[in-house]
């Protein structure tokens, strides 16, 4: 479960930065 949550964060965090 912390594991897929992790990867959820990167996700968020990557598409904040591309826009």
């Amino acid at each position: 479960a912390q594991f897929f949550q992790t990867q959820q964060q990167q996700q968020l965090h990557q598409q904040q930065q591309q826009q």
